[in-house]
């Protein structure tokens, strides 16, 4: 895709140049004014290494997914983690994530793995995981509001300093504040109007 922008830059410039509001103008009409031919040479070549340059960056941010009959091996960049086949009670994709629960219905992990979505549950079924078209827990989870009287204080902190980072888009804070959570046997889901959240059964046994 970089090689290809890059190659018909020239024209892109042109057609540029026909709008009524020309953003940066000068260096529109400097790359109309060089040889097209050397301009779309350079800017393929500059095209592929940058495309080059963004799948390993996007590769680095997906997790890897190695399947056999009694595991997964799950590669996050140099993080590394082995779940066994017989701890899994469910896994599903949203939202390009890949969710594995445990038998207690605990959040075992939660990542963006970057593949065709179809090869996903053909890959767990061959090999025999739970894998479900949704969330098999969706009917317990229950709207989060401040101080709410099913989680106690220090999951309700949580969740209250979580609703508060998705509301700046600080994404990092996010994730690590939802990795908390899942620790404490609270699981997750985002909707438009906030936070929705439950308890795994082992923190309820623990409750």
């Amino acid at each position: 895709m970089g090689g290809s922008i890059g190659w018909f830059i020239p024209a892109i410039a042109d057609w540029v140049l026909t709008l009524p509001i020309v953003p940066m103008e000068k260096l529109i009409l400097l790359i109309a004014s060089f040889n097209s031919l050397w301009v779309s040479i350079v800017a393929t070549v500059i095209g592929i290494i940058v495309g080059v340059l963004l799948t390993f960056i996007i590769f680095d941010e997906s997790l890897e997914v190695a399947i056999s009959y009694k595991n997964l091996h799950l590669k996050l960049r140099d993080k590394i983690d082995i779940i066994e086949k017989k701890d899994i009670s469910a896994i599903y994709m949203e939202n390009k994530q890949l969710i594995i629960f445990g038998q207690s219905s605990d959040e075992l992990d939660r990542e963006v793995i970057e593949t065709k979505e179809d090869t996903v549950p053909e890959a767990f079924n061959h090999y025999q995981y739970p894998w479900n078209e949704k969330d098999p827990f969706d009917s317990q989870y229950q709207r989060w509001v401040l101080g709410h009287p099913d989680f106690p204080e220090n999951i309700n902190a949580l969740l209250y300093a979580r609703e508060h980072a998705l509301k700046e888009n600080k994404k990092k804070n996010t994730k690590y504040l939802r990795e908390d959570l899942a620790k404490l046997g609270v699981i997750i889901r985002n909707e438009r109007n906030g936070q929705y959240a439950r308890l795994a059964k082992v923190a309820n046994h623990e409750n």
